[in-house]
């Protein structure tokens, strides 16, 4: 899909250097272990590394990256 996007519009080599980068650091907070932000957090949508955990226990759950929204939506958030 990324790729699609790209083929589509005009796109700047450092946008996506930068999402690049926010992707690889996002990624490895996620894999860390370690929770860096509050529980509050959870209310918010954002994908946290407390929920990608529960992704690795349950395979059946919590598929969102940055956020938990379409896991709500459909229904596989936990």
């Amino acid at each position: 899909m990324m790729l699609v996007i790209l083929m589509g519009y005009d796109f700047s080599v450092i946008s996506i250097s930068i999402y690049l980068l926010l992707n690889l650091i996002w990624g490895t907070i996620g894999h860390l272990n370690r929770e860096f932000f509050p529980v509050s957090f959870d209310r918010f949508f954002v994908g946290t590394t407390r929920f990608h955990n529960q992704h690795h226990l349950d395979e059946s759950k919590n598929f969102g990256f940055y956020t938990s929204i379409w896991d709500r939506l459909f229904g596989t958030y936990k």
